[in-house]
């Protein structure tokens, strides 16, 4: 809505200034998500634990692959870990291969609502909603200092564009931090089977909306990732604990 994407980009004005640089300056400890208010609403972006630990991880362990997200919305978690990884990377002097940024987003906003997801996902998410557009993303990341040159964006529904062909035609080789933001089963679905091939070992996989479905096991995105690990049983996980709300994992392949 016309009103609602206003106060955003007011909201990114006034509380996300080129200022990234600043709060890294002092340590993660001391980097914080501002607030975005939309419509009165205090909208706080994804809590920055697992990003972080992600990021130290990939760093410390010299595990190379590049960064895919699923369900960016106007950035903000997207711009977070630009920062994090890049001030990682230059201070152990990765200048040669720096990762890169993939976002993949209809951004149409949520599907309709349908399957498994309706028995308790339609009381907290409608179809349409988390709709903004690529111009604002773009936008609020040029505007925080993310180098849009490392940034590859996926427009579309993830069931038609997340196809075999995909990774060759946009240089993805292999993915070593993958944030799962899209909420719905339908959704993690064949963003999962996307990532099968392409998770390297040590791979970080976080899932934002872990807990959404009462922590029903077989109920969204916990569900979708239950049955996808069960498919591929040559990939073993160490969970990390932490957030409520959201869940990740460190990826393990066969040792040859």
């Amino acid at each position: 809505m016309p009103v609602e994407r206003k106060w955003r980009t007011e909201a990114w004005r006034l509380n996300h200034p080129l200022s990234w640089q600043e709060r890294l300056h002092d340590g993660f400890h001391a980097v914080t998500m501002p607030m975005r208010r939309f419509l009165g609403r205090v909208m706080i972006a994804p809590q920055q634990s697992y990003l972080e630990i992600a990021a130290r991880f990939k760093t410390w362990q010299h595990i190379d692959g590049d960064y895919c997200e699923f369900g960016v919305y106007t950035g903000a978690s997207f711009v977070q870990m630009f920062h994090l990884l890049s001030k990682l990377e230059s201070e152990r002097g990765y200048h040669e291969f720096p990762t890169r940024f993939f976002a993949f987003d209809s951004f149409e906003g949520l599907p309709q609502i349908g399957g498994e997801d309706r028995r308790f996902a339609q009381l907290r998410f409608r179809a349409g909603e988390f709709d903004a557009p690529r111009t604002e993303f773009e936008s609020n990341l040029q505007r925080s200092g993310v180098d849009l040159a490392r940034v590859t964006v996926v427009p579309g529904w993830y069931s038609e564009v997340l196809t075999p062909e995909l990774p060759a035609r946009i240089g993805l080789k292999q993915v070593s931090i993958a944030y799962v933001d899209c909420d719905l089963y339908e959704s993690a679905v064949p963003v999962l089977n996307f990532l099968t091939d392409l998770l390297v070992d040590g791979a970080v996989l976080i899932f934002d909306d872990w807990n959404v479905n009462r922590a029903h096991p077989q109920l969204g995105v916990q569900g979708a990732f239950h049955e996808w690990s069960a498919r591929n049983p040559h990939l073993r996980f160490s969970e990390i604990s932490g957030l409520m709300a959201q869940r990740a994992f460190i990826v393990h392949r066969p040792l040859e």
